[in-house]
């Protein structure tokens, strides 16, 4: 099944038969339901827990084992930092911030700054900032110990559907619904590369230990 899946600009030539032969391969050990609209999910780096947008559930029972009353409206993405010891979740709607529990003093925080709803999240490698993607067009770095803005990436032409955080702590790419992919460089803060597109989907991802990045968009990968 894997040999038919498409390579960069290939026709995807796959029905719903493949999906369903490859849901056959892959049979669930189970299911972890929750109430409202949580899209999103993250194992922990140690693989003993998964996180989703206002709970923490135990991987190996699915037994939820922390529930978090912020808000009941739409929640996106989440994210735990890069040591596992603290867990983010963005809000949507008249939110428009984003969460961060501590797993050490189980304190929850909240980071509030976006005029509208915050769509993704990214560490940094060390764990100490946080970047966060709205439908503002707007990207903000903040100081996780501080809960404060450091600097901020303004003037996107449309959402920030995506970021993703270099592992050597050099680089920003972004993921726009639409219009492309960008990287920013940190230190300047100057766009170093963009590619164009014109399709929905817009997501990005660092090799854990390189400076390669994959690339997903509604019709293609790269």
């Amino acid at each position: 099944l894997i040999d038919y899946l498409p390579l960069s600009a290939e026709e995807d030539l796959r029905g719903w038969e493949w999906y369903y032969l490859m849901s056959k391969c892959r049979p669930e050990e189970r299911t972890i339901t929750y109430p409202g609209t949580t899209p999103f999910a993250a194992w922990s780096p140690d693989g003993k827990h998964i996180g989703t947008p206002g709970a923490i559930w135990e991987a190996a029972t699915g037994e939820c084992i922390r529930r978090f009353s912020t808000s009941n409206i739409m929640r996106y993405r989440v994210a735990w930092s890069p040591d596992g010891s603290k867990f983010a979740w963005a809000m949507a709607s008249d939110e428009n911030a984003f969460y961060i529990w501590d797993r050490l003093t189980d304190k929850v925080s909240r980071f509030a700054g976006h005029e509208e709803s915050v769509w993704c999240l990214a560490w940094s490698p060390d764990g100490t900032q946080i970047a966060s993607g709205s439908i503002d067009e707007t990207i903000k770095v903040w100081d996780v110990a501080l809960a404060s803005v450091l600097w901020e990436l303004s003037d996107f032409p449309r959402l920030v559907m995506n970021i993703g955080w270099s592992p050597d702590d050099k680089m920003l790419a972004v993921g726009i619904p639409n219009n492309g992919t960008q990287i920013w460089e940190i230190a300047t803060r100057n766009k170093i590369y963009e590619r164009m597109n014109d399709v929905g989907v817009c997501l990005v991802a660092w090799h854990p230990h390189s400076n390669s990045l994959a690339v997903c968009e509604s019709n293609r990968w790269f």
